[in-house]
């Protein structure tokens, strides 16, 4: 019984683990300017006006961070070409 207590207990603090990443407004902010400012070909300033665009963008700042390495890169050229 308490085996089985401790399992729902850990399986509830998990979840609440993940409730608090998406209730805290900074954590999605802080893996996004994490995730573009560390690709790699473009100058710092371009980064920054990316991570600023990204954050007004949600639906967009969601597909980079979920994206692999090539599709951050074709989401940043895209910005790139907009901004030109």
């Amino acid at each position: 019984m308490e085996e089985m207590m401790n399992g729902i207990f850990e399986g509830v603090n998990e979840r609440l683990d993940k409730l608090i990443d998406v209730v805290n407004p900074f954590s999605f902010g802080k893996e996004l300017r994490q995730s573009v400012m560390t690709v790699q070909g473009f100058n710092e300033k371009f980064l920054n006006w990316a991570f600023r665009y990204l954050m007004k963008d949600k639906v967009e700042a969601e597909i980079f961070v979920l994206t692999n390495e090539e599709g951050e890169r074709d989401i940043l050229n895209d910005l790139w070409k907009k901004n030109l």
